[in-house]
């Protein structure tokens, strides 16, 4: 009830305000451009109508967040503070620079400045943005200061930290960039053009630099404070490495341009393009990746957890198959150009140019592929518990059968072509091109696909020889006390759940009462002892209590539970009187299915967790991942296809 009522607060309020805002910028503009009667009724009615309702439900909140911490710590309200703050931030950037584009234009240009209607108007939003603005930030610091942020409220803000300072970079590299050329003498031909090119970008950098320092500076001195939520923040992980790939990215496309330029030069095709503005861009970005890249290096000294870890899993095998597209891409080219050039094609401009630019690619991906290539496998190869982690990764095995799909399509695609080809001239259709370039290629593409499949089985195998022997050798030398403490039903199905998982697992029935005892065929008299001699203990967890589950809980069985070194699983079966907060109890079915999956993670030595939701950050970057590498083998086999139908 509090969420519902809490989002409508704030939803109002933030359409309310928003509305009288930009009325108020409307209503004075309306002093400066020509009176207009119907637009300015319309805005005073906005604002004499918006004005109270936005008042209303904000003095509400306000009167709601002194009064309740909770509503004061309530993620919406965060959300609505920080949501604003960009909402008016955003425009107000982008008027500064408009406004120092031009006066900069102005001054290079030598004409006189002149006050006019659009500098009047960005003045207005300035002013009128800007104390909104401020205003939030008041009551969010504030809100910061009164009381520790919730894990989620955190998020929030690093969210729009890190949101403004990929903008400040982003404009920061551009405006480089931009100048850079401009230096070179890659870009602005003409002393017009070149003062006009000046001025844009001396602005994006006059706000871009401010805004990428401040906001960074900001979550830096987060990360450095007392606040254990910081350092532990998968957002900033994702931050850095979505700022490492883009540069590695950029820097290996304008690469990739510049050999093949260099490839078209040496095969004697005249040149293209300009290759100053390639290396304008990897000398900038390559800065970036530099300063990120130290700043990544600190933060992994002081440890990751989990989350950091599934981060940089993700970042390394998105760009590791990147760039294995780009190298399988290249090396199918350039077979397919040689075998065609072997069956009698002419070595002429077009074979050139094919070459020029599969081979670039093929150097580039490569050259990118190998460095995350062998850290992904340097961290699934030991064993023990990172290394398990690693193979057992969900990223990991995405990757690997992506690129298994891909080669069993890519086999199945070349063989249907090679069956078709030979059907239909023994069918009698007369083909003019070259049938054996074209079956050769064909073979060519069937045998790289081969090697791919054969290749990430192989490490998929590997993977899964070391997780079998080392859960087998931990299932050696497990002991595991099944415990009822009631008639017996839950016991028996746990212990019938781990035999049917594991049938060699050494299972201990432990039951506390006459009718638990006959279900599950194990008495609870020698139940200190096997307590004491488990390696692992399943019960309710009523079986850490004395006195509990109408006393068939004794002080020693409990006092034995507690003093145990076994690791303990302990099951929120239902009882009178007692709730679990964050959890749910179920039936014995279901309870038993949840039992023996966090037997099967200990065994594998998982921490044990439930059927949690996936993190926003791997829903959203697998996503990406996935749809980047579908992309990259559809024009893969796009490419391959229109080269055989050729």
């Amino acid at each position: 009830m509090q969420t519902v009522r809490r989002w409508y607060t704030y939803v109002i309020c933030a359409i309310s305000l928003q509305a009288v805002a930009w009325a108020l910028i409307g209503l004075a503009w309306q002093f400066i451009d020509t009176y207009n009667v119907l637009t300015t009724a319309f805005l005073i009615a906005v604002i004499i109508v918006g004005l109270p309702i936005f008042i209303a439900h904000w003095l509400w909140a306000a009167r709601l967040a002194r009064s309740d911490p909770d509503e004061r710590e309530s993620s919406i309200r965060w959300f609505y503070l920080f949501a604003m703050l960009a909402a008016f931030l955003t425009p107000v950037l982008m008027t500064v620079f408009a406004l120092l584009r031009d006066w900069l234009a102005v001054a290079f240009n030598r004409a006189p400045a002149v006050f006019d209607r659009d500098t009047q108007h960005s003045l207005v939003m300035l002013v009128v943005l800007g104390l909104f603005w401020l205003y939030h930030a008041r009551m969010a610091r504030r809100d910061t200061h009164a009381m520790p942020l919730e894990e989620a409220n955190g998020a929030i803000r690093r969210l729009y930290l890190f949101g403004f300072s990929a903008g400040g970079l982003l404009a920061t590299v551009w405006g480089v960039d931009a100048l850079l050329r401009l230096l070179l003498g890659a870009i602005g031909t003409t002393p017009f053009a070149g003062r006009l090119l000046l001025s844009a970008e001396i602005a994006r950098l006059a706000v871009g630099i401010p805004l990428w320092l401040i906001s960074w500076q900001s979550a830096q001195r987060l990360y450095a404070g007392d606040n254990a939520d910081e350092r532990d923040s998968a957002l900033r992980k994702l931050y850095l490495y979505a700022v490492i790939g883009a540069s590695v990215s950029v820097a290996v496309t304008n690469a990739t341009m510049i050999l093949a330029c260099l490839f078209r030069n040496a095969l004697g095709l005249p040149s293209i393009g300009d290759l100053r503005e390639p290396l304008s861009w990897i000398a900038v970005w390559a800065v970036a990746w530099a300063y990120h890249a130290v700043i990544l290096r600190g933060d992994m000294r002081l440890g990751i957890g989990p989350r950091q870890a599934a981060v940089r899993r993700l970042y390394r095998y998105l760009i590791a198959g990147i760039a294995l597209a780009a190298f399988l891409a290249g090396i199918i080219g350039d077979i397919a150009t040689i075998i065609r050039m072997l069956a009698g094609e002419a070595f002429g401009a077009a074979t050139k140019e094919t070459i020029a630019w599969f081979s670039a690619a093929l150097i580039s991906g490569l050259c990118v592929w190998v460095y995350p290539w062998r850290l992904a496998q340097a961290d699934a190869l030991p064993a023990g518990l990172s290394g398990a982690d690693e193979r057992r990764s969900t990223i990991r095995k995405l990757y690997l059968y992506l690129y298994i799909f891909a080669a069993t399509i890519s086999v199945l695609g070349g063989a249907i072509y090679i069956v078709f080809r030979l059907l239909s001239i023994a069918l009698g259709d007369r083909f003019s091109g070259n049938l054996l370039a074209d079956l050769g290629v064909a073979l060519a593409f069937i045998a790289v696909a081969v090697v791919v499949w054969l290749y990430h089985g192989a490490a998929l195998r590997g993977d899964g020889r070391l997780l079998n022997a080392e859960k087998a050798g931990r299932q050696a030398d497990m002991r595991v006390a099944v415990v009822d403490a009631g008639r017996g039903a839950f016991g028996q199905a746990v212990l019938a759940a781990l035999h049917r998982e594991f049938p060699s697992l050494a299972l201990v029935p432990i039951g506390l009462t006459p009718e638990a005892a006959q279900a599950m065929g194990g008495d609870g008299i020698q139940a200190v002892e096997h307590l004491t001699g488990a390696n692992l203990i399943v019960g309710p967890w009523q079986i850490a209590v004395a006195g509990a589950a109408g006393g068939a809980v004794t002080a020693a069985i409990a006092g034995a539970v507690s003093a145990s070194a076994a690791h303990k699983l302990l099951v929120p079966v239902r009882a009178d009187n007692w709730d679990w907060v964050g959890g749910e109890s179920g039936n014995d079915q279901t309870l038993a299915h949840e039992t023996a999956r966090a037997v099967k993670q200990v065994l594998e030595g998982e921490d044990v967790k439930g059927r949690g939701a996936s993190p926003w950050f791997m829903l959203i970057g697998g996503g990406i991942g996935i749809c980047l590498l579908l992309q990259l083998v559809s024009a893969l086999l796009s490419v391959v296809s229109a080269g055989m139908f050729r």
